[in-house]
């Protein structure tokens, strides 16, 4: 089984509805999901740096540093899931469709990119596809939780706010005792639809709360957040001294709950009205989890950042051009597919009209 930190993925974009019927792609939340991409490659990065008591002692700043980043990026794919729960997935068949065909889509690419350059490993684009649903745990718990969707609004929708939060610190507690401390296999260390759920209804929750611990300034929740990521850097350090080689960094440690809230909050306290630039961005944001977590590409991708974190002074500018080059390879193949679904629903609705 692949370890936690090598299946940080994000969701796509989606059509959704919870109180209101529709809404617009706010730029606000927008922003929010190329962040949370940009800290699923930070994480990637920051796995590329080795850490352990060994290490910390041979390359403390080195150690300490990758932690920290490890620290920051842990919450990107559960800020995901709270955008979904926030407005509310809207479960179509459509939707669904989209979403098989964006991933059928970049496999594809994936593989001609991977043979046409030599790199990667050899494989038929079948045993490809049955990899990535095999291995990579987020494409299936995500179209679990889209199938559950229908009736997890009905819940949201139906239950008080205190009945919400009651149910919301039942469901933290079991999942804090029996996935995180007892290491269920259920919970599979957060990688589970049973855990995307909880992530849901919280967004849920949090569109209705008027808790006073949400209801700080902006500046303020992203102090918290950068506050606790210390804070756990500082553990995971204590842990390593004490020759403890165990990691607190997963999506069900409550701090790490904790964490995405306040990074949500952050952003959704933003006032930015509507940047096209930014939805335009975020359109394809699950575009460059696909592009750069390809079976076929990832293992490059890896080696690459191992090459940057052994690049002294200038790996930080070496890093982010190499953000920056991914999300524009990203984003500019990513149109062929978005033109390509577009075309295949104009024409299947002008079939349906000529059998009407």
């Amino acid at each position: 089984m692949q370890s936690a930190v090598n299946k940080h993925i994000t969701p796509p974009p989606h059509t959704a509805n919870s109180t209101p019927k529709q809404h617009k792609r706010e730029s606000r939340f927008e922003l929010l999901r190329i962040v949370s991409m940009l800290l699923v490659l930070l994480i990637h990065f920051a796995e590329s740096i080795p850490t352990n008591a060994t290490t910390l002692y041979r390359s403390p700043l080195s150690s300490v540093t990758a932690i920290f980043l490890h620290s920051l990026s842990i919450v990107c794919v559960n800020c995901f899931i709270l955008i979904s729960g926030y407005w509310g997935i809207k479960c179509k068949s459509r939707s669904i469709l989209s979403l098989l065909y964006q991933v059928l889509f970049w496999l594809i690419i994936g593989t001609l990119i991977a043979n046409a350059l030599n790199i990667g490993h050899s494989a038929s684009l079948w045993h490809t596809i049955i990899y990535f649903f095999s291995q990579r745990w987020f494409v299936p718990a995500y179209l679990g939780l889209y199938v559950l969707s229908p009736a997890l609004n009905a819940f949201a929708q139906n239950s008080s706010n205190k009945d919400l939060g009651k149910y919301l610190i039942y469901f933290y507690a079991f999942s804090t005792i029996v996935g995180y401390l007892l290491i269920s296999n259920e919970f599979n260390q957060g990688m589970s639809v049973i855990s995307l759920i909880g992530l849901y209804l919280l967004g849920a929750y949090l569109r209705q709360s008027n808790l006073r611990y949400f209801t700080f300034k902006a500046r303020t929740d992203l102090v918290i957040y950068l506050m606790l990521a210390a804070g756990l850097t500082i553990l995971q350090v204590t842990l390593f001294l004490n020759n403890i080689n165990i990691s607190p960094l997963g999506y069900l440690n409550p701090i790490v709950i904790i964490m995405s809230i306040y990074l949500f909050l952050f952003f959704q306290k933003l006032n930015i009205g509507e940047v096209k630039f930014i939805n335009y961005i975020a359109a394809s944001a699950f575009a460059v989890y696909l592009f750069h977590f390809h079976p076929a590409l990832y293992g490059t991708c890896i080696e690459l950042f191992h090459l940057i974190s052994n690049s002294g002074f200038i790996a930080p500018i070496l890093l982010i051009l190499s953000f920056i080059a991914i999300f524009i390879i990203a984003v500019i193949i990513d149109q062929v597919r978005i033109h390509s679904w577009n075309l295949l629903c104009h024409f299947q609705s002008r079939i349906r009209l000529k059998t009407i």
